[in-house]
């Protein structure tokens, strides 16, 4: 039962951080996609110790972005459908 408990914290601090971290995956996806902050749609985050990956979704057009820890030298690429 402790070892379940200390799974679910885990898992919940994992979640929250990665949830605090979308306002620097907008604001770092803005200067390479050329939308505003407010028209981006952040999904399939990952932040590693050394690089955070990500999706971004604006104007109907979809964009895989990836940067270090920091969000430092981002490159969004675009998803062609």
């Amino acid at each position: 039962m402790k070892l379940r408990s200390s799974i679910i914290v885990f898992a919940m601090i994992i979640v929250a951080g990665c949830a605090t971290q979308i306002p620097e995956m907008k604001r770092a996806t803005v200067a390479q996609i050329g939308c505003q902050e407010s028209a981006i749609k952040i999904s399939k985050s990952s932040v590693g110790a050394k690089e955070s990956l990500w999706d971004a979704e604006c104007e109907g057009k979809k964009y895989h972005c990836i940067g270090d820890e920091q969000f430092r030298g981002v490159n969004c690429l675009e998803i062609r459908q």
